[in-house]
């Protein structure tokens, strides 16, 4: 069942004062303020019982899926048993217990573990360690870097637009190139008695999944040994299996002094992060002068410890979850680089490891129209992409936090091979839309031309055969490397509207379908333009071939074929 417009924002009337109003007028205008009411797997169904399939996970968090039945049985379990969830400053078993099994699948086995509500206070409590073990004030990061919103985790972020407006930052924070062990040893060498630690993330998620040179970490994991440095990894994004194996840094070979964990650790039910630490990095001081009040939460870590049995257990025939998701993932990515192939002018580039993926989007330029160029210098457009591949493919994504148009792709690890090609397939449909009409696909993504009481406008169906083309169309001059695309009967806001023709760009080796009505289940279905490989069979004999250029059918393939205003021409 599509969702109309009436579904994202009939809430708005009910709740006239939301919680963040301007976050909420910003999601309205992007057409992604949808009301959710159920999830289950990769899937979150709307008030309308329309399926989505959540491709990007809610940013990492749900790495088992929604209401993952390994982890609501675990906290049932608990809930049952009346075992206490707060139980501070006593101990807490099942918090004892995550900090044991993580010590042992972390890199280097850190022995001592701090658990916290989020990954920006996970990056806040090995601030504060890493100062209070060294003495040194300075915090090295990475450009690009992202590790949080709070002051701290903000101050040690490589991205100056998320800074913007907050006042002036903790001091003691500085950022050396991401990806560059040159620039890190250069700085070490020159400053490396007044620098506390490096944070480092093994992929760069928020910037637009930024993969380093293989030999990176190791190679920064020998610098920091040199001159004393922790190496602080954040795994808050990559870590749990989102990238291949349970820890990034782990697949790189490299053992972190402290790494940090968030999103997926609380299985998709309970905020939960954990700083974990090596020996040689513990403080006494930071141990006795750090808490948080709801960290070692009883029942949010026996959600930890059923998410770690999960993601080792067997899966749809693999050893292991891990290992399932890792070939799903080569498989996701496989598809998406076809799509940067099969779109070049749109996708500039496809990257990512695992389950993490980016497609990188061209922006639109400023001779593309008002809109388009609005939407690509307000940082709008890959969100309105999102909006329309949500629209038409019922496939969820978000863009990234950087300061470029890509959209994220990070499916919980639960998904099997043929969810990951509906994401390509949705993704796919949608590139060939923008390709042939980007404003009006973006414009109709986003609600913005379809009305309430038009619930049929956003997927043109109707119960009613559109009236005959009109009699002529005038045709522009031609212009080299471009297609005419004849107009066609679109049905919007309750009557069919005539679109009219336009040149699209050429496409190589492909065929243009033109647009055409069908009879589905009682009503006509508009089936939209596209682009297919090779000349297609327009005659029907079963064999694409020349004569299937001959559009008013009088056996010859010829220059005739090619005027709108043949009488003959179909």
């Amino acid at each position: 069942m599509s969702a109309s417009p009436v579904t994202r924002s009939a809430h708005a009337a009910v709740d006239p004062e939301p919680n963040n109003p301007e976050l909420r007028r910003l999601t309205a205008l992007c057409g992604l303020d949808r009301r959710f009411v159920r999830g289950e797997g990769v899937w979150l169904t709307d008030a309308a019982g329309r399926r989505f399939l959540d491709a990007y996970a809610q940013y990492g968090a749900v790495v088992l899926g929604h209401n993952a039945p390994a982890v609501r049985e675990a906290v049932e379990a608990a809930l049952r048993d009346r075992v206490p969830a707060m139980v501070q400053p006593h101990e807490a078993v099942h918090a004892e217990a995550l900090g044991r099994a993580l010590a042992a699948e972390v890199p280097g086995g850190p022995r001592r573990c701090v658990f916290g509500t989020s990954g920006a206070e996970a990056v806040e409590a090995a601030i504060k360690l890493v100062r209070a073990r060294s003495g040194r004030p300075v915090v090295l990061s990475a450009a690009g870097s992202f590790h949080g919103r709070t002051l701290g985790a903000l101050a040690a972020t490589g991205q100056a637009h998320h800074r913007e407006g907050f006042g002036p930052m903790p001091p003691g924070f500085e950022t050396v190139p991401y990806g560059d062990a040159d620039a890190l040893a250069y700085r070490l060498e020159r400053e490396g008695e007044r620098i506390a630690a490096f944070f480092v993330e093994p992929v760069q998620g928020e910037s637009g999944v930024h993969v380093p040179p293989a030999d990176y970490l190791a190679r920064v994991r020998t610098l920091c040994d040199r001159h004393g440095v922790a190496l602080v990894v954040d795994e808050i994004q990559t870590g749990l299996g989102r990238t291949g194996p349970l820890f990034a840094v782990g697949g790189a070979g490299v053992a972190p002094d402290v790494l940090l964990l968030a999103k997926g650790l609380g299985g998709g039910l309970f905020p939960l992060s954990a700083c974990l630490v090596a020996d040689a990095w513990w403080s006494p001081r930071f141990a006795l002068g750090h808490s948080s009040t709801f960290a070692n939460n009883n029942v949010a870590c026996a959600a930890g410890l059923a998410m770690l049995r999960a993601l080792a257990a067997p899966h749809a025939g693999a050893p292991s979850l891990l290992a399932h998701a890792m070939a799903v993932g080569a498989h996701l990515g496989d598809g998406l680089r076809r799509l940067q192939r099969r779109f070049p002018d749109l996708v500039r580039d496809v990257r990512g490891r695992g389950l993490l993926w980016a497609l990188e989007l061209e922006a639109p330029a400023d001779q593309d129209g008002l809109l388009l160029g609005y939407l690509g210098h307000q940082g709008l457009y890959a969100y309105a992409v999102a909006a329309a591949l949500a629209e038409t493919a019922s496939v969820l994504t978000l863009p990234t936090l950087g300061t470029r148009h890509v959209l994220r792709v990070a499916p919980p690890l639960v998904i099997d091979r043929a969810q990951a090609n509906a994401v390509v397939d949705g993704l796919g449909d949608l590139l060939a839309r923008l390709q042939e009409r980007m404003g009006e696909t973006l414009l109709r993504g986003m609600g913005w031309t379809a009305t309430e009481a038009d619930p049929d406008a956003v997927h043109g169906a109707c119960v009613a055969l559109p009236p005959a083309a009109p009699r002529t169309e005038v045709v522009p001059a031609p212009r080299k490397g471009y297609v005419w695309t004849p107009g066609y009967w679109d049905y919007r806001a309750g009557r069919h509207i005539w679109v009219q023709g336009t040149y699209v760009r050429e496409r190589h080796g492909y065929h243009y379908a033109e647009p055409r009505w069908h009879e589905r289940d009682g009503r006509w279905v508009l089936e939209r333009g596209h682009w297919s490989r090779g000349g297609g069979d327009r005659d029907h004999d079963g064999v694409p071939n020349r004569y299937d250029r001959d559009r008013d059918n009088d056996g010859v393939p010829n220059r005739y074929d090619s005027n709108p205003n043949n009488p003959r021409r179909n």
